[in-house]
């Protein structure tokens, strides 16, 4: 995800549902990649993740959701 779309991405994520934005990382030195780390009740994050790849749409690489 490029600079510009995880930043929009992470807002779509935030209004969506309700999550915690762990870390917001806007990368350097790997093409302009970045990514989102969210926390909440697993539901919660599976929407919010759900919300941020459709805003991200085809600048998304991948999505994972790990539950704890």
């Amino acid at each position: 995800v490029t600079a510009a779309s995880i930043v929009e991405a992470a807002d779509a994520a935030l209004k969506a549902a309700p999550v915690t934005l762990l870390t917001l990382h806007l990368a350097r030195r790997i093409g302009g990649k970045g990514y989102a780390v969210l926390v909440g009740e697993v539901a919660d994050v599976e929407a919010a993740v759900d919300a941020a790849a459709d805003a991200a749409n085809k600048d998304l690489y991948e999505r994972v959701v790990i539950p704890n």
